[in-house]
C-alpha cells in the first residue's frame, strides 16, 4: 500500500500545473457581434453575460468616419477626445461590465470598440484571423471606466481575445500598448 501511495504522489508531481492565464479559453468575436463580460473574481476568467448582434452607436459611427478619413482617434485618451469636438458624446459605460463590439467598415476595415466599466484596467492578447490565416495583433491597455478602440485598415474574419485580465494602473502620459 505504501508503494502505491508513493507512486500516486510522484505521479501527481509530474502532472502539469493548472492552466495559467494565457491558457484560458479565448473570447471569439466575428464582425457585427457584441460580447459582454463580467469579472467576478480577481484572477478568474470573465463570465459571459451576453452575446448579441452589434449595432452602431452615434459615437462609434463618428469614430469610424474619422478612421476612414485617416484622422486618428485614440478614444482611450480623454485628451485626444477633446481634440475631436465634433464627436457625439461617449455612450454610457455600464459599471462592473466589459463590452466588446467588432465591426467591419464597408468590408475594407475593421474596428473593435471596448467599454471597460471595471475599477481596474483591462489587458488582453489578441489573434486575428484574416483570409484563413491567424496572426497576433498589437493591443493597448483599456483604463478603468473608459472607452477604447482598436483599428485595422483591412477586414478581419474573426478576432480571438485571450488572457483577459484586470490590472492596477494609475494612469500616466500614455496608454501602454503591446
Amino acid at each position: 500500500m505504501r508503494f502505491f501511495l508513493a507512486f500516486a504522489a510522484a505521479y501527481l508531481l509530474v502532472l502539469p500545473a493548472p492552466g495559467r492565464a494565457q491558457d484560458r479559453v479565448p473570447v471569439v468575436l466575428t464582425p457585427d457581434e457584441s460580447v459582454t463580460l463580467r469579472f467576478d473574481h480577481r484572477d478568474a476568467d470573465p463570465a459571459l453575460v451576453e452575446r448579441t448582434p452589434a449595432t452602431w452607436t452615434p459615437f462609434e459611427l463618428a469614430v469610424a468616419r474619422h478612421l476612414v478619413a485617416g484622422i486618428g482617434v485614440d478614444s482611450g485618451s480623454s485628451a485626444t477626445l477633446r481634440e475631436h469636438e465634433d464627436l457625439p458624446p461617449l455612450p454610457a459605460i455600464a459599471p462592473g461590465l466589459v463590452r466588446l463590439r467588432i465591426f467591419q467598415i464597408a468590408g475594407r476595415q475593421t474596428v473593435l470598440f471596448i467599454e471597460n466599466g471595471e475599477d481596474r484596467a483591462l489587458v488582453y492578447r489578441a489573434t486575428m484571423t484574416r483570409s484563413g490565416r491567424d496572426a497576433p495583433t498589437d493591443v493597448c491597455l483599456v483604463p478603468a471606466h473608459n472607452f477604447a478602440n482598436e483599428h485595422w485598415p483591412y477586414p478581419i474574419d474573426q478576432l480571438s481575445l485571450s488572457d483577459l485580465r484586470l490590472v492596477e494602473w494609475n494612469g500616466g502620459d500614455t496608454v501602454p500598448c503591446a
